[in-house]
């Protein structure tokens, strides 16, 4: 199992938990986002690898109380969680009800859902890139934008085969579309539209997938990684 790293504080309540991932030799990371409610109950976007310790170690910040599966591409570790965590409410996104039908969520992401949670969180739907299926979150209380995939913000790339890759497919450096990601997108004008509404919320940082939280001119460096 993947290792976790130890969890780190944005604000007073919300945290970031970093996990090791690769893929086609590349080191990604990936990046759980973790938000305590107004009622004292944490919420888990994006769920890395689940184990004992971290599950223990949350709870020191909280009570789990709900966990979300943002797009059809970060669905790797969620058996785990449906299995050790089934006391969890469940939020997925739609593109997931095909290929995995066993998974018994307890609602849909809709822009009308109708969840505990709701009032906390503005979510929209990242429309143009059908295969991906992402739901983009605002966190009003800390105004932080979170994503899955939209952006990659890894650094500098590394040596090696795995740096060549990052480089191969631009998503080394500050703030990363990348070719993977634009190569997935059917419908360039909605996908434009969806990133234009992300741009009208009120966020001062936004938190990536893959890399670290951009927290200088977030919006600015959204726009520039997609040309808008």
């Amino acid at each position: 199992m993947a290792a976790t790293s130890s969890i780190t504080p944005l604000t007073d309540d919300l945290w970031t938990v970093q996990s090791d991932f690769g893929l086609l030799g590349m080191p990604l990371g990936h990046r759980m986002t973790v938000a305590k409610l107004s009622g004292g109950g944490l919420w888990l976007h994006s769920p890395v690898p689940w184990s004992a310790d971290l599950v223990a170690r949350l709870a020191e910040l909280g009570p789990i109380e709900h966990w979300v599966a943002p797009s059809r591409t970060h669905d790797l570790y969620l058996d785990q969680w449906f299995e050790h965590l089934p006391a969890a409410s469940t939020w997925g996104a739609p593109k997931l009800r095909r290929p995995h039908p066993e998974w018994n969520f307890t609602g849909w992401l809709a822009e009308d859902l109708d969840a505990p949670w709701r009032g906390e969180f503005e979510l929209l739907p990242l429309e143009g890139a059908p295969r991906v299926g992402e739901w983009m979150f605002l966190h009003r209380a800390s105004r932080t934008a979170i994503t899955a995939d939209a952006v990659f913000n890894l650094g500098t790339a590394t040596g090696g085969w795995g740096g060549l890759m990052q480089r191969m497919l631009g998503i080394h450096g500050e703030a990363r579309a990348g070719r993977l990601m634009r190569s997935v997108i059917k419908d360039r004008e909605a996908w434009n539209a969806s990133l234009g509404r992300v741009l009208e919320w009120d966020f001062e940082r936004l938190v990536v997938g893959h890399g670290e939280p951009i927290t200088e001119d977030p919006k600015g460096k959204l726009r520039a990684a997609w040309g808008l």
